[in-house]
């Protein structure tokens, strides 16, 4: 038998939460990207960060619930035969195969 708890240390109401792939850290800022009038050009917004859980984060200040964040997509390049899935895993070792042979 098992059981997933969850204990609440502290809890706010009225705040503005952002899921935590939308906020990112850049030179010791933590920032966000806020849609612009040109699309192709979000403005990098610093911001101020409250408490967070396992998927979202408090926003204190920087924001306010008018802005819309841009949530930049990760992608990342070609996976080679002997590669692990996970681009973070170790890479496997190449496999090495003998031609098939007709009998």
């Amino acid at each position: 038998m098992s059981a997933n708890i969850s204990i609440v240390q502290q809890e706010k109401d009225d705040i503005l939460i952002l899921p935590l792939e939308a906020v990112k850290k850049y030179k010791d800022k933590t920032v966000v990207f806020v849609k612009t009038a040109d699309q192709k050009k979000p403005e990098k917004r610093e911001i101020t960060a409250g408490l967070s859980d396992d998927d979202n984060i408090e926003i204190a200040s920087g924001l306010n619930e008018n802005d819309t964040v841009v949530v930049m997509k990760q992608t990342y390049s070609g996976q080679a035969k002997n590669q692990a899935v996970n681009p973070f895993m170790p890479q496997r070792p190449a496999r090495t195969t003998a031609p098939a042979r007709g009998h």
